[in-house]
C-alpha cells in the first residue's frame, strides 16, 4: 500500500513540479545505511529511475529554515540525496504536531511576498507546495499522515 501510495504521490509531486517550473520529490522507503538505492517506476510514459542516498540532515544547507521544534524524520520520510532521471535533489523531512495551518503560514511567511502556493488533495488530505519567484530555491511540501505534520523542504 504505502508503494502505490508513493508512486501516486510521486506523479502529483511531478504534476506540481511542472506547474510551478521546478522539479520535486516527496518520499521514497529506504534504510539509513547510506549507500544509494536504486528503483524503477512507471509514470504512463516510461520507465523512470529514482536513486536514493541517505545523507545526515546536519551536514545538509538548503537555504530554508526547519519548523521550530520539528524532528528531522529518516527511513519512510527520508532525508537525503534523490538521484530522479538524471536530475539530482536533496530533501530534509521534518515532522511536527503542530497544526497544518500554522505550519503553511510560517513557511509563507518564509517566503515572503513571493510565497507561490499550490494545494493538491489526494486520498482526502491536502497537500500544500510553497515556492518562491527563484526558481533555484528549495521549496516546502506539506501535508497530514496519521497525527504528524510532515515538512519536506526539496532543492534542486
Amino acid at each position: 500500500m504505502k508503494r502505490t501510495v508513493f508512486y501516486v504521490i510521486i506523479a502529483i509531486v511531478v504534476a506540481i513540479a511542472l506547474y510551478f517550473g521546478a522539479r520535486a520529490i516527496i518520499t521514497k522507503n529506504s534504510s539509513s545505511s547510506g549507500t544509494a538505492q536504486t528503483d524503477y517506476i512507471d509514470l504512463g510514459d516510461k520507465d523512470t529511475e529514482l536513486t536514493y542516498k541517505p545523507v545526515d540532515a546536519t551536514k545538509m544547507d538548503l537555504g530554508l529554515k526547519a519548523y521550530p521544534g520539528a524532528t528531522v524524520q529518516s527511513g519512510d520520510n527520508f532525508t537525503g540525496e534523490v538521484n530522479f532521471n538524471g536530475d539530482k535533489v536533496s530533501v530534509i523531512t521534518y515532522s511536527s504536531q503542530d497544526s497544518l495551518d500554522k505550519i503553511v503560514a510560517f513557511y509563507k511567511t518564509e517566503f515572503g511576498s513571493s510565497a507561490q502556493v499550490k494545494k493538491i488533495q489526494y486520498d482526502n488530505s491536502d497537500i500544500y507546495v510553497i515556492k518562491g519567484s527563484d526558481e533555484n530555491a528549495a521549496i516546502a511540501e506539506i501535508y497530514k499522515e496519521d497525527s504528524l505534520i510532515y515538512i519536506k523542504i526539496i532543492k534542486k
